[in-house]
């Protein structure tokens, strides 16, 4: 087999962007060699000595994300447009495409007219598109690949099928001129670029000399070069955390306590939340009234999704009802769940679209809404609203003027979005609560293996890290010459810095068992289970006590509470080395068939027998809420959205799209309940909801049953079952009873490899985490490895066989294994011809030797 071919160099940047007065497009056009070439990127440093330099990188890395995605998205647009179906509409998702006629150039851009149309784009649907023009072979077939003529911009289009395409010049637009005329052209669609465009500029922006003064003073000096002056004193967040009050019914952890008053002493405060640790409770039960009702700060809070605004917009309104006056919700009102809309605090403009029939967006230039603005104490939006320029907003005294800025899931927004946000120079203390453990940014593997694309908060806890190796280096005396190389590219040279941080380390959420992995895995062993997990979870047999007392107390603790024995270990692995990952290079995603087939057996399982086995009567009727389906791939999703919910394929598109109601982010609010009464109170909570403080409410928003066809023939909505099935980067921040993840490979792990999704995979799981796949492939990654024999040696082991899943036994197996074998017999010898249970720590079996034919499930 040859070899493929090694990927070109890459090239440097003919000139600095921050210099340049083109946009993004137009440099990116007018510099770009070919989309495989990548660019060059600076050193990464992790501290940067001015902000004109952030800014100067940090465009770079927008300019080489661009590249990267674009290249992507052109190797989905390679082959030949599939057959054009009755309607006239192409069969192709998201591939419209047109062929070009006759061109009239002008300057750097073409005219072109469409004479022949396969898929008629809506006036303006085209317009900011990234495309790619293409020879069309009428003799290609559907495997062949298209030769790409250039990359332009479409500017506009118009009704009558007209269209301007920008180039990087003036000789580039009129070469593909001269192509057109003897060949045609087919002009496909990559990628919109308005939000990429809008970053750009408002980077630039950052260098104006006046924003530019009024940042470097700031606390975003503490941000660009670790400037350790913006740092609390150990001495002042010691005794502060140590005095601090816990009256109110809300009772805070030690490193809960020790995070609030880092927030309190410090100008910048980086807040460490791993699953399940109530950093949520931390924000809304106690950063927040802290800075509001006793220090008098105006606060802004921003999170990456509208879901994550609106939860903490209900839990801080749930823990201090006064507070509801003081909260204003900043974004688009179509966006907002309808509890928060029903608090009153929704933004409205003076001139709102509602009474044309559509909701409309926060409108900062509308004089009304800055009133509101300046008028509200704590304001809360997303990232992406929060980054778009507010005319006459800034400034000491302008309406987007504040003193506390806290960012939710800081470890997930880029480095350069955060210092949008910071365009305000009234700012005196920076918040950034996350976990760099977690999901992080998205942005090309490319650009993150230059160590690009990472959050301002993951950056400041690697240059603490590293400036630790450091400053250990330079106090060894034998290890004076290998000082400089253990401090690494990024930083070296450079005074250690100590990074004003907390980590909470006590959860609430997940089963000992889970915790145990989680903890060991991504955490150094420092995760303990609070109180109420080891009083309420869902199994002690199999996990890892921490002492016989607290084993005799948690059992005691149950039988006090009533709560039935839980039959099942919460972890239960099954191996399935059958099945065939298929590749969709219209997506460029995966799916296993045999695989998903399997995983549809298991769901059914876990809902008949889910409310009984764990012990939780409150789980009745609830099971499809309750139990969520996690995959790397948005292929497989589909597929196992299809096959759980029994959905045709040219349905599933009515439920790919859910209003602000049904995305599961709130949590039930009653202003006329008194507050709850602090961790004690939560002894008596049912198994369903576990303690965290006084921060768990109900999860069970209200879901829109508009139409018979999405009521299952059982009575079950299936738009719950079908929002409980997506990718793990969309789960990041929910949990649910029963979590059921299908790993979707053969060969190698690729993406479920990665140990960020691993450890949110496997941290949803309030009592019980099926993990399906071919672990001959998954033990190829060490984590993956380490859950394969956690679950031999704790949990559950399983290997299930091909004929098991065609007859469809994969239920009643499971019953039979886990359901009337007791736990201290569960390993027991394999029975041949089905599912078998592995004990010990052996490596699973090899997959059998593929046949020729191909088999169907």
């Amino acid at each position: 087999m040859q070899a493929p071919p090694d990927p070109p160099p890459p090239r440097p940047f003919g000139e600095d962007p921050v210099s340049s007065d083109l946009d993004l497009v137009g440099f990116f056009l007018q510099h770009v060699e070919a989309l495989d070439v990548p660019w060059q990127l600076p050193v990464n440093t992790l501290r940067f000595q001015s902000l004109l330099e952030f800014v100067s990188t940090e465009m770079k890395v927008q300019l080489e994300i661009l590249r990267s995605e674009a290249n992507d998205l052109a190797l989905k647009r390679q082959y030949p447009p599939r057959e054009v179906g009755a309607a006239g509409v192409s069969k192709d998702e998201k591939c419209a495409f047109v062929a070009t006629g006759a061109f009239g150039q002008r300057e750097d851009r073409l005219c072109a007219h469409l004479n022949h149309v396969e898929r008629r784009p809506q006036r303006g649907a085209w317009a900011n598109y990234l495309v790619v023009l293409q020879k069309a072979d009428p003799l290609a077939g559907p495997d062949d690949v298209l030769e790409h003529v250039s990359v332009g911009f479409s500017l506009r289009c118009n009704r009558d099928g007209g269209f301007t395409i920008q180039f990087g010049s003036q000789a580039e637009a009129k070469r593909v001129e001269e192509v057109g005329r003897s060949t045609r052209l087919l002009v496909r669609p990559l990628m919109q670029c308005q939000f990429r465009k809008a970053t750009f500029e408002a980077l630039r922006a950052l260098c104006q000399a006046s924003v530019r003064s009024a940042l470097e003073s700031g606390p975003t000096q503490g941000l660009l070069r670790g400037d350790e002056k913006m740092w609390a004193k150990e001495t002042d967040v010691e005794t502060s955390a140590e005095s601090m009050d816990q009256s109110g019914g809300f009772s805070f952890n030690k490193q809960q306590r020790r995070a609030l008053a880092l927030a309190k002493h410090s100008n910048i405060a980086l807040i460490q939340g791993p699953p399940g640790t109530g950093k949520s409770h931390v924000i809304t039960h106690g950063m927040l009234p802290q800075a509001v009702l006793e220090r008098g700060e105006r606060v802004l809070v921003v999170c990456n999704t509208n879901r994550a605004v609106d939860a903490l917009i209900l839990k801080t309104v749930r823990a201090k009802p006064e507070m509801r006056q003081m909260i204003l919700r900043c974004g688009f009102e179509d966006h907002v769940h309808s509890e928060v809309k029903a608090l009153e605090v929704y933004a409205q403009n003076s001139n709102t679209l509602d009474a044309l029939g559509g909701g409309g967006s926060t409108d900062t230039s509308d004089g009304g809404v800055q009133g509101q603005i300046r008028s509200k104490k704590l304001c809360f939006t997303t990232i992406h609203f929060a980054s778009k320029e507010k005319e006459g907003g800034g400034g000491p005294s302008g309406y987007w003027s504040f003193d506390t800025l806290v960012i939710d899931e800081a470890a997930q927004i880029e480095d350069c979005k955060l210092f949008i946000v910071l365009r305000c120079p009234s700012l005196k203390k920076i918040i950034l609560v996350g976990d760099p453990q977690q999901l992080q940014p998205y942005v090309p593997d490319e650009v993150r293996e230059k160590g690009f694309g990472i959050s301002s908060m993951e950056r400041l806890m690697k240059l603490g890290i590293q400036s630790e190796s450091h400053r250990q280096a330079q106090q060894a005396p034998s290890s004076s010459s290998s000082s400089s190389s253990q401090s690494g590219g990024r930083g070296g040279g450079l005074a250690p810095i100590r990074v004003p941080f907390v980590m909470l380390e006590e959860q609430w959420r997940m089963p000992p068992l889970l915790r145990a992995l989680v903890s060991r895995l991504y955490y150094g062993n420092r995760l303990s289970d609070s109180e109420g997990v080891r009083a309420h979870g869902p199994s002690r047999r199999g996990e890892e006590p921490s002492s016989s007392s607290s084993s005799s107390s948690s059992s005691s603790a149950s039988a006090q509470a009533g709560v039935a024995p839980f039959r099942w270990k919460p972890l239960v692995v099954l191996h399935f080395p059958h099945g065939r990952c298929d590749f969709s290079p219209l997506q460029r995603s995966f799916s296993n068939e045999l695989e998903a087939n399997l995983v549809k057996q298991v769901y059914d399982f876990v809902i008949a027998h889910l409310a009984d086995h764990v012990g939780a009567e409150d789980l009745s009727g609830r099971e499809e809420e309750e139990t969520c389906v996690l995959t790397p791939y948005n292929r497989h999703k589909d597929l196992l959205r299809m096959k759980i919910a029994d959905i045709p394929e040219e349905n599933l598109e009515d439920y790919q799209t859910f209003s602000a109601d049904t995305r599961r982010p709130s949590v039930s609010v009653s202003l006329s309940a008194s507050p709850p009464q602090g961790r004690g109170a939560s002894s008596s909570l049912p198994l369903s909801t576990p303690p965290r403080g006084s921060s768990r409410a109900s999860m069970s928003p209200p879901f829109s049953r508009t139409s018979a066809s999405h009521v299952s023939a059982a009575g079950v909505d299936k738009a719950t079952i079908v929002q409980n099935i997506d990718t793990v980067d969309k789960f990041q921040g929910a949990e649910r009873a029963a979590v059921v993840v299908s790993a979707c490979v053969d060969k190698k792990p690729l993406r479920a490899s990665d140990p960020h999704f691993i450890n949110v995979a496997c941290s949803r799981a309030k009592h019980m985490l099926f993990v399906v796949g071919n672990f001959t492939a998954l033990n190829q990654c060490e984590d993956w490895k380490a859950v394969y024999t956690h679950a031999k040696s704790m949990g559950v082991f399983l290997e299930v066989d091909l004929q098991s899943v065609r007859t469809g036994r994969v239920s009643q197996l499971l019953e039979e294994k886990l359901l009337t074998v007791s736990p201290a017999s569960q390993a027991h010898s394999r029975q041949p011809g089905a599912l078998s249970t592995s004990g010990g720590g052996e490596e699973p079996p090899k997959s059998p030797r593929k046949k020729k034919q191909r088999t169907s499930p």
